[in-house]
């Protein structure tokens, strides 16, 4: 398989955020880093929408929880307030919302997977839009354990992308081996493509 300018920019998101892992342990630090990643790819890529992040407001008033990022057409209408990135926006703009988790694994999957529904069910309430899930790393056995196409009749999910798998879960690898993960390539093409035909 030839490698596309997405798998190059899904490697790169990769390594840009284990570096800076090596030098801060602060999780929610790492984690906005690699949402801020992922707008950048997508604004480059999405020539015809904008990209941020915040809350999406229903035409009644009411607000959606802090979505990390928001496919929008500002043709259709402007945002309500707009600073930089952060945006709230109105339902009938809107295009796509992505949720962005740095690990979906076996000791989490289960707690993930009601807070999922719990979000799903609450964007759902304020727009009809479709709702995607991006995680950073997974392990196998969460592939085994949680089929993917489960998680998306179960969740209310239109798709889930996985960046990288751990070969084996946290705490159960072979000396040495804790940290070997395999690429899931195409992951990063597959979201593009899947937001270019809405």
């Amino acid at each position: 398989m030839t490698e596309t300018d997405s798998d190059k920019w899904q490697k790169r998101i990769l390594r840009k955020r284990n570096e800076l892992k090596k030098l801060i342990t602060h999780g929610q630090t790492i984690g906005n880093y690699f949402e801020v990643l992922v707008r950048r790819f997508l604004k480059m890529k999405l020539s015809d929408f904008k990209v941020g992040y915040g809350h999406v407001q229903s035409i009644e008033g009411k607000n959606s929880p802090q979505m990390d990022i928001i496919v929008y057409d500002d043709d259709i209408e402007k945002p309500i307030f707009k600073d930089n990135e952060l945006i709230v926006v109105s339902c009938k703009s809107v295009k796509a919302v992505i949720e962005i988790r740095a690990i979906f694994g076996i000791r989490i999957g289960w707690k993930e997977l009601g807070k999922l529904c719990d979000m799903v069910l609450k964007v759902q309430e304020i727009c009809t839009c479709p709702i995607y899930y991006l995680c950073l790393d997974s392990d196998k056995y969460t592939h085994k354990m949680f089929d993917l196409k489960s998680i998306r009749k179960t969740t209310g999910l239109d798709d889930f992308f996985i960046l990288q798998a751990r070969k084996y879960p946290v705490g159960a690898a072979p000396r040495g081996m804790a940290k070997e993960r395999k690429y899931i390539q195409g992951e990063l093409q597959r979201l593009v493509e899947a937001l270019i035909e809405l």
